[in-house]
C-alpha cells in the first residue's frame, strides 16, 4: 500500500457522506493554523499530527479522514 491508496478526493468524500456513511474527522492542523481558523468541523477530534498514531486504537471502525495544513 502506498500513500495514494490512503487518499480520497473531496468528491468521493461527499458521495460517501451523502450515502449516509459515518465518517470520523481528525483535525491534525498545527496549533497556529488551528487557532487562527474560524473553520472547524463539528465533531472532529483535535489531535496533533505527531500524536495521531497514538489515537488509532481508540477510533471507531469505518472511514477516518485526517486533515492538516
Amino acid at each position: 500500500m502506498n500513500a495514494n491508496d490512503l487518499r480520497i478526493t473531496m468528491e468521493e468524500l461527499q458521495q460517501r457522506l451523502d450515502s449516509g456513511e459515518i465518517v470520523q474527522f481528525i483535525d491534525c492542523r498545527n496549533d497556529t493554523d488551528w487557532s487562527a481558523s474560524d473553520e472547524k468541523i463539528p465533531g472532529a477530534i483535535r489531535v496533533r499530527a505527531d500524536d495521531a498514531a497514538n489515537y488509532a486504537h481508540s477510533l471507531p471502525e469505518g472511514l477516518i479522514v485526517a486533515y492538516c495544513t
